[in-house]
């Protein structure tokens, strides 16, 4: 499968859900799953705790048996007691839990998010989910504003890419298909950070889109605005970019200022000079990126590397106009 450069990033999300490589062949499959398995093992096994919350997350996904289902919620509130302080275990568990709506033991994890990281909008994001859940108007304006006087947003993306990596470089494969090792272990880690540590933004388009075209209040409509301007400039993935172009466009054309649009320019110029890229069948290519992914928390950087590598700008001409998107 033919995958550009952009799509090595979150896009992979579903098609690697279950820690396939897109490289293998058919025959190559089952020797995949067996390696993945065993490095969920191992870490099961492990004495460190944060491998302890790797496992429990990756272990039973919904529809699950119920024992399956509880052994890893045992494993996850074990690495939780034993790593009180580990974000990134508890960011982790709150994205399980809301999936799983269970709600008691995702407050829990939220609350600690916020409490040890109150200036990252990203802890916010949960609260805003579960308020919402349970029609708590004042809770949801309160983690609103909260996120909208943040001064940094990051979903531990990359904390959870670099954990996985470690986790799948510590056993290496014994068949790779077309990758190495060290590409193998990264496609590996990709999959399960894309499928597991990315928040879910739907409750925060709800409470920042309105009900039935009904406009929103000025108070609401400015922290959106805030919370949009925030992911579109500083968020660390392409995904929090793309969200946050989208809350401001939410807000009409007066929304974005000058330097919103330039952002989202450059952001476009970008994806459609990357588009072209096909990593996954450079092995040298995708080494470079799986070693910038090591010292990036911005998947921005990380592309904007890998444009220069292959002698690309990562600055549109003062001519370039962006294709349209839809609904924009």
């Amino acid at each position: 499968m033919k995958t550009p450069l952009l799509a090595v990033g979150l896009a992979f999300a579903s098609a690697l859900a279950n820690a396939r490589t897109p490289a293998a062949s058919a025959p190559d499959e089952h020797a995949w799953q067996a390696w993945s398995a065993a490095v969920e093992q191992t870490l099961r096994t492990s004495e460190q705790p944060r491998d302890w919350a790797l496992a429990a997350v990756s272990m039973a996904k919904p529809p699950a048996a119920d024992a399956a289902a509880d052994a890893a919620d045992a494993l996850l509130q074990r690495a939780l007691a034993a790593a009180p302080d580990d974000m990134l275990a508890h960011w982790l568990a709150v994205q399980r839990y809301l999936g799983q709506k269970q709600d008691e033991l995702d407050a829990r994890s939220a609350s600690v998010l916020t409490r040890r990281e109150p200036d990252n909008a990203a802890s916010w994001l949960p609260a805003v989910a579960l308020a919402a859940r349970g029609g708590d108007a004042a809770a949801l304006d309160a983690a609103l504003a909260r996120m909208a006087a943040a001064t940094r947003y990051d979903d531990h993306f990359a904390a959870a890419l670099r954990a996985w990596m470690e986790a799948f470089e510590r056993q290496p494969p014994q068949h790779t298909g077309r990758l190495d090792a060290e590409g193998a272990a990264f496609m590996a880690a990709l999959a399960r950070a894309s499928a597991l540590a990315v928040p879910a933004y739907g409750p925060l388009f709800a409470a920042c889109k309105g009900a039935d075209g009904t406009p929103l209040p000025a108070q609401r409509r400015g922290q959106c605005n805030a919370i949009g301007r925030l992911l579109l400039h500083a968020g660390t993935t392409r995904i929090d970019r793309d969200i946050g172009a989208r809350l401001l466009r939410y807000g009409g054309d007066a929304a974005p200022t000058e330097a919103d649009r330039a952002m989202i320019r450059r952001l476009a110029w970008q994806q459609q000079q990357a588009a072209p890229l096909r990593i996954d069948e450079d092995p040298v290519a995708l080494r470079a990126y799986a070693t910038d992914w090591r010292s990036c928390t911005d998947e921005v950087e990380v592309i904007e590397r890998a444009l220069r590598r292959a002698g690309l700008p990562v600055e549109p001409p003062a001519d370039w106009t962006p294709p349209r998107r839809d609904g924009a």
